[in-house]
């Protein structure tokens, strides 16, 4: 992922804010497009950065339909050229004009909610778009991680340029509270889960690869606020 923006107004405050200009770019979140229904063709991705996910979907699920949306228009020029098409617009206030007659089969929501006031209402807006029984995809952080709690320990709480603690994140969640904004939506919760790891340290360089993955994803099953780095939610709208 890189950062191609500075601050903008509102840094001196220390508080967290949008940053209009800055640039995700990374491999696709694989454990987001894992989750696509294959009958899913028509896809809308609501903060899609610069497209890596919605080619991922392409990649694993086979060729489909992904439309973009963001905030940043650099973002968008670098997501045209890997998803059917892409569209600036603040998703706090509106949806694209030119989509808003278009129903969607899936809705991917996919580390965004994290960097808006109110995502209840984001997720309520953009529900509008989905079609009966349309897949519904949100991925958050997850601010209990263990990682996050020893940093907490040690009295650590800096606002980065990206991660859990990206300057761009106005809300945290963990595994248990991100089920409050689904309060009163017209979705259905079909499985709830997390992706992440445990400590082995240096027992990584020596344990066979998938002893680490069964370890990983045991403790992650068991303790998910503990250990999952993200919290991956898929509902349909009911």
């Amino acid at each position: 992922m890189s950062d191609l923006s500075l601050p903008l107004a509102g840094a001196q405050s220390g508080l967290p804010m949008k940053i209009t200009e800055k640039v995700y770019q990374n491999e696709g979140n694989r454990q987001v497009a894992e989750l696509v229904d294959e009958r899913c063709v028509n896809i809308l991705d609501i903060g899609c950065g610069g497209g890596d996910t919605g080619a991922l979907i392409s990649q694993l699920v086979g060729e489909r339909k992904v439309t973009g949306v963001t905030f940043s228009s650099q973002e968008a020029d670098i997501a045209k050229r890997k998803l059917f098409d892409c569209f600036v617009c603040d998703i706090e206030v509106e949806t694209p004009e030119s989509i808003q007659d278009t129903s969607f089969d899936c809705l991917i929501f996919s580390h965004v909610l994290e960097h808006v006031v109110n995502p209840s209402e984001v997720l309520a807006r953009y529900l509008d778009l989905a079609g009966p029984q349309a897949q519904v995809i949100v991925a958050v952080p997850n601010v209990c991680n263990y990682r996050m709690r020893w940093r907490l320990f040690w009295g650590d709480f800096s606002y980065e340029s990206s991660g859990l603690l990206d300057e761009g994140h106005l809300r945290f969640f963990s595994y248990y509270s991100i089920d409050r904004i689904f309060s009163g939506l017209p979705v259905q919760h079909v499985s709830k889960h997390v992706s992440g790891s445990v400590p082995l340290w240096l027992l990584r360089r020596v344990l066979p690869t998938n002893i680490c993955r069964m370890l990983d994803e045991t403790f992650c099953k068991w303790l998910p606020n503990l250990f999952g780095s993200q919290t991956l939610v898929v509902l349909t709208k009911s």
